[in-house]
């Protein structure tokens, strides 16, 4: 044999030729992998549009329960609640005997003695 060519073709330096089963392995789990990632990818996305959503509701929220709570303590404020029932009910607040109502017991309800407006003086 002249030393220009090999005894057999691995010792030669060349290449067999690769197994087309072994590309086709190779592209499909290539594929694979991409179609993978880009779900990851689209997934990542969906859920920080997602978590920006509510983070702006919860900024919204959080300036409606900051409204809610100045005026809740503008509307229960005791001098307010008394003006508004002086002008707009019409009551006083009671500050003498004399503007003590005082309702017997008996065998009717407290409502009939309201809707009739009986009322009397208790019995000394």
């Amino acid at each position: 044999m002249s030393k220009f060519q090999p005894q057999n073709s691995t010792e030669s330096g060349s290449r067999l030729p690769v197994p087309l089963w072994k590309i086709i392995a190779i592209a499909v789990a290539a594929g694979v992998l991409c179609i993978v990632w880009l779900k990851k990818e689209i997934y990542h996305d969906q859920l920080a549009r997602r978590v920006l959503t509510l983070e702006q509701k919860e900024d919204s929220l959080r300036n409606e329960l900051r409204i809610l709570t100045v005026e809740y303590q503008q509307l229960s404020e005791p001098a307010r609640i008394e003006k508004a029932a002086r002008e707009k009910l019409g009551m006083i607040f009671p500050n003498t005997a004399c503007d003590t109502v005082w309702i017997p017991e008996s065998s009717h309800s407290l409502d009939e003695d309201v809707k009739h407006n009986k009322t009397s003086e208790p019995s000394e």
